[in-house]
């Protein structure tokens, strides 16, 4: 049996076999693989120094079967059947601890998880308070990651509100009243 090497790698998509270079037909997912060969017929006569599926030398008449290789991220599997490779379960992958590995045929993608940023390999915590969302002069405290958001703090004397919008409670804080007036309730 042929095997193959594993590494990510972008896959010709199609829609139909015709979509596909000489070789290849369109699986199940879209994606140009290599055909296997099954089970090709052998000639009986030794003398010619066996032939299969015209490839001079290929084998003998009791040889088994001749399979084409397997595209990156397959493997070989029963009767010339390329098998996708899970590389998220096998470890193979290059993700981020942070991240979500999820397997594509023949490949693999990245994506990283609740609370990070990043492109799957390199995650890093989201900034909630990047830009402040909180009322000017009140602080921001940022959910760490995998957790998401942030807390804004008190609202400054005079106002009250979730420090993210902060009203005035006493009349005065805008100092709505004249020089020497005095504000009353």
């Amino acid at each position: 049996m042929l095997g193959c090497g594993r590494s990510s790698t972008v896959q010709q998509k199609c829609e139909v076999d015709a979509d596909c270079p000489t070789g290849q037909g369109c699986n199940e997912y879209d994606v140009c693989v290599a055909l296997p060969i099954a089970q090709v017929e052998r000639p009986t006569d030794k003398k010619d120094g066996g032939t299969a599926a015209g490839i001079p030398g290929a084998g003998s008449p009791d040889a088994g079967p001749e399979c084409l290789p397997c595209e990156d991220g397959f493997v070989m599997g029963d009767a010339c059947n390329c098998e996708n490779v899970d590389e998220c379960e096998e470890g193979e992958d290059n993700c981020a601890p942070e991240a979500v590995c999820r397997d594509t045929p023949g490949s693999f993608e990245c994506d990283c998880g609740e609370g990070y940023e990043g492109n799957g390999t390199v995650c890093t915590d989201t900034d909630g308070c990047d830009p402040n969302p909180c009322y000017a002069g009140v602080a921001c405290t940022d959910v760490a990651a995998p957790g998401e958001g942030y807390t804004c703090g008190a609202c400054p004397s005079g106002l009250s509100g979730d420090g993210e919008v902060c009203e005035d409670t006493d009349g005065c804080a805008s100092d709505p009243c004249y020089v020497g007036a005095e504000w009353r309730r």
